[in-house]
């Protein structure tokens, strides 16, 4: 069954690890802290909220499928909590449950129904609840839950369901044929069904032999006829087992996303920062925000949290400059966690946005020294580089942090510059945060009006605004301001 929360044609993918340059995005957008607010210690829903972050949609009508069913939720936030409390209590119950039978068979045997007379009763609380939100949402994807639960698992399916389970459960007895082979050996065992018409008739009569409860022998032997004939039987339960807690699963994940997004806004909201929905294109590049912010920041604590504004159109470059510790590496964390929530159809950590759809995210953050690296640090560098040139395809963006410095500035500028060529030319977006004055200029003095160029702010007393504004690349980045700050003037 599909749930119609995630997608309206599959169910969201929760696997265990990404490919390396996906995971590389959880520490340098610290997406891990946006994680961990969003799941507040349930370990399901944060692999869920992981997946929906490192699994951008590139489509806008997908984008604003997930945005509007999210909208409604916010306003519904009960029905969200009880759809995941019904999941999460399944699939709990499923782990816990034991049956301790003497057979191995028969304990799977009942187990399985067991299972399924469980889920059942949790496919009713399914279906009572979509009955009680009946016309209260309007968005395509809850529409189609609400009418999935009602036509599916509608009062007639799960009490004929609930009435083959009493009959697996064989209180009255379980009734089984066999026939003579070979040297007077039982074989095709078929095991019966006791409400079938005529068939207690048919058997009443029958010749039968009672076995004491002594003999241990003979009770062993009817134990292993019984495992023989419900072999298939138990392989049918199963499967059936199997996919229904498949589809639990698959609903705790899904509502398991949205149940995190209602955690990450109440947080946000209770710090006093802006959220918003954006507004998505699709097409040429388009970049506007108001109060652009790095939501880990309020999450950890830090007050204030500055914000930045941007309004560009059909821009491809964007060189970022300027004072050391001024917001420069901040800004580029804001702007990757702002890409990626809003193409899993999320709010963004902004007071108004209108951004474009981009067919990947990658970063290549400057990295500390790392005792356990084989090679150098330039090395390591361009090894992360080229595992995500082999990725990376027309239409994506890339966030630069400081990126090649480990060597001397001539050297990085020029490896930086040929790479930054070959990702424009490629049809890519590349945002870049360098002190190298030997890249950032030569690109300034040759902007064909793709280039934007920024500098983070620093006030005539040596402050730091933590906001950036247009301007030339300079040759400094101020570090004998942190200097000062840190050892004194007197130093």
């Amino acid at each position: 069954m599909n749930t119609y929360l995630m997608y309206r044609d599959k169910s969201l993918d929760v696997p265990e690890s990404f490919p390396y340059t996906r995971e590389l995005l959880l520490n340098d957008l610290e997406l891990n802290v946006l994680l961990d607010n969003m799941a507040q210690g349930d370990e399901d829903m944060r692999k869920a909220c992981r997946a929906a972050l490192l699994q951008p949609l590139t489509r806008k009508e997908d984008i604003l499928y997930r945005q509007e069913i999210l909208k409604e939720l916010i306003r519904e936030p009960e029905f969200a909590r009880e759809v995941y409390s019904i999941a999460v209590d399944m699939i709990h119950r499923r782990r816990t449950e034991h049956v301790w039978l003497q057979s191995q068979m028969n304990a799977l045997f009942r187990g399985a129904v067991g299972i399924l007379r469980m889920t059942t009763e949790g496919m009713r609380k399914l279906r009572l609840l979509a009955e009680k939100y009946t016309g209260k949402f309007r968005s395509e994807g809850l529409v189609s839950f609400i009418e999935m639960l009602k036509s599916e698992l509608d009062e007639a399916y799960t009490a004929k369901i609930e009435a083959h389970l009493d009959e697996l459960s064989f209180n009255d007895g379980m009734l089984i044929s066999a026939r003579f082979g070979e040297k007077l050996q039982g074989e095709k065992y078929t095991l019966r069904r006791l409400d079938k018409k005529g068939i207690r008739l048919k058997w009443m009569f029958a010749p039968n032999v009672s076995i004491s409860s002594k003999d241990e022998d003979g009770l062993k032997d009817l134990e292993l006829r019984q495992a023989r004939v419900i072999n298939e039987n138990v392989n049918t339960l199963a499967q059936a087992t199997d996919h229904v807690i498949a589809f639990f699963s698959t609903l705790r994940d899904e509502m398991g996303f949205y149940m995190g997004c209602l955690n990450l806004k109440e947080k946000l909201l209770s710090c006093g920062m802006d959220v918003c929905f954006p507004a998505v294109e699709e097409g040429q590049a388009r970049r506007v925000y108001s109060n652009l912010y790095d939501v880990s920041l309020p999450l950890i604590g830090v007050r204030p949290v500055i914000g930045n504004d941007m309004d560009y159109t059909g821009k491809k470059l964007y060189i970022i400059t300027g004072a050391n510790q001024g917001g420069k590496s901040t800004f580029l964390r804001s702007l990757g966690q702002c890409q990626l929530m809003l193409q899993a159809g999320m709010f963004v950590g902004a007071a108004g946005c209108t951004s474009h759809i981009v067919s990947g995210l990658y970063t290549h953050f400057r990295k500390e020294e790392d005792s356990k690296m084989d090679s150098g640090k330039l090395d390591e560098e361009l090894e992360r580089m080229s595992r995500i040139a082999d990725e990376i395809k027309p239409g994506s963006v890339i966030l630069f942090n400081e990126s090649f410095a480990a060597t001397n500035e001539r050297e990085g500028a020029e490896i930086g510059r040929q790479i930054t060529q070959a990702l424009l030319d490629s049809g890519n977006e590349v945002f870049s945060v360098t002190h190298l004055y030997t890249l950032s200029h030569p690109f300034y003095e040759n902007n064909d009006g793709t280039g934007v160029f920024l500098r983070a702010e620093r006030l005539s007393d040596g402050q730091r605004s933590f906001r950036l504004s247009e301007g030339e690349p300079q040759r400094t980045g101020y570090g004998e301001d942190v200097y000062k700050k840190v050892f004194g003037s007197e130093a």
